[in-house]
């Protein structure tokens, strides 16, 4: 894929954070031999950092040049009624809406009407999209249109959250304290890594909805172009290209990946440390695997990995406390502990207040008008949303159905 055919937004407060033991690096999946390929290196940033936002994104959409002059380097999508297009999303979500850095919102109503625009002005002849966030489903749940060329996925349902995998993994032997990847992500680009030029979009979802265990990936929209190939839009490897999967040389790196409780779980598999490196064929000139012994062993790191995405900043804090046990650590886990309670007494009023009842709740139905002044009442009145709080926007979402915005406002009021 030529890059001149990319646009990239990326906060970019990975690379160089003070948190990231290997400056200047981005890894997504566990290498403790050293074999890895570092994600970040030749990534051409279009929109970073404050440029990051939806507003930017919804006009890159549109191919507005003009709403993007001065902001990043101000490339906008400019395809034409040929062309396929794909949008992969990644970040934190709610029911509803998903999330930008500095807890920016997009909701799924804004989003729907951009690309039905964008069909109207033919902009594209086919659109694919990717989205990764908790309760994902419910941006496309009956609010995108099946007669507009576009076709989605979501990492889960409307009612879920999605998942972060490759947790505690061990990256040049140091034990990474945070999760460096989603399930549902991971799933599609480790198989698109492999570059099968006969896989179809289709057959792409169903291998998702295989691997990834704890959410339940969806489709939406038109599906009458999902049996086309995958590469048709999103590219294939460059021949001078070492990113495939084929060529990063990953022989030999499950060993001390989980140390003692990666060998008693291939022990449990009757599988012997001997048996899964003879059963790949390696080449030895160059660090070759070329079976599906290391996507079994990945599998189960997966596995044994699996942290809820509205918990991995917990899991971390967790993990540095325990690991150094310094004051400062200890600080930093006692502040999220009670900053959760805090939350969580917040919403348990909320809903005694205004008798909300969420037993079988979808997530369907959204009263998007309610929901953007409540959650801007919340913001107002209780401070911004963090990647936990996020899971209560449900609770605003059913009181809109139920309640007046003015009844939910008052409410919000007398709470914070």
């Amino acid at each position: 894929m030529p890059k001149e055919n990319i646009i990239v937004m990326a906060y970019d407060d990975i690379a160089y954070n003070e948190m990231n033991p290997f400056k200047g690096k981005v890894f997504n999946r566990p290498d403790p031999q050293g074999f890895g390929h570092d994600y970040y290196e030749g990534v051409n940033i279009d929109y970073k950092g404050e440029d990051v936002n939806p507003q930017n994104f919804l006009s890159i959409l549109r191919g507005d040049k003009e709403a993007v002059k001065g902001k990043g380097n101000g490339r906008v999508l400019e395809s034409g009624s040929e062309d396929k297009v794909f949008i992969y999303f990644a970040d934190h979500g709610a029911v509803g809406l998903i999330a930008f850095p500095n807890d920016q919102l997009l909701y799924a109503d804004e989003l729907t009407e951009v690309l039905k625009t964008m069909n109207k002005e033919k902009k594209f002849n086919k659109l694919v999209f990717y989205l990764e966030s908790c309760e994902s489903g419910s941006m496309f749940k009956d609010v995108l249109p099946d007669n507009i060329s576009v076709y989605a996925t979501t990492a889960a349902s409307p009612v879920e959250s999605s998942f972060a995998v490759y947790c505690d993994s061990k990256i040049f032997g140091l034990i990474i304290s945070t999760c460096l990847g989603d399930e549902y992500s991971i799933a599609w680009l480790e198989d698109s890594d492999k570059d099968n030029k006969s896989e179809s979009l289709s057959q792409q979802f169903s291998l998702i909805e295989k691997k990834v265990r704890k959410s339940y990936p969806m489709q939406f929209g038109d599906m009458s172009f999902k049996e086309e190939p995958i590469f048709d839009y999103q590219g294939v490897q460059d021949s001078n290209n070492n990113n495939s999967t084929e060529e990063r040389g990953y022989a030999n790196y499950v060993y001390s990946l989980f140390d003692n409780p990666f060998e008693n779980l291939l022990d449990m598999l009757g599988i012997s440390r001997e048996q899964s490196v003879n059963n790949k064929n390696i080449s030895q000139g160059n660090g070759h695997i070329n079976d599906s012994s290391r996507e079994i062993e990945l599998d189960v790191m997966k596995d044994m990995s699996r942290i809820n995405s509205r918990d991995v900043k917990l899991h971390y804090l967790y993990q540095q406390a325990n690991k150094a046990g310094n004051l400062g650590d200890n600080y930093e886990l006692s502040k999220e502990l009670n900053q959760r309670r805090l939350i969580d007494d917040i919403f348990k009023t909320l809903a005694i207040e205004l008798k909300l009842n969420l037993l079988g709740e979808d997530n369907s139905n959204i009263q998007f008008d309610c929901l953007r002044e409540s959650v801007k009442e919340y913001r107002s009145q209780c401070g911004n949303f963090t990647e936990y709080t996020l899971k209560y926007v449900q609770y605003l979402s059913v009181a809109c159905k139920n309640s007046s915005v003015d009844t939910i406002k008052y409410v919000i009021q007398g709470i914070c």
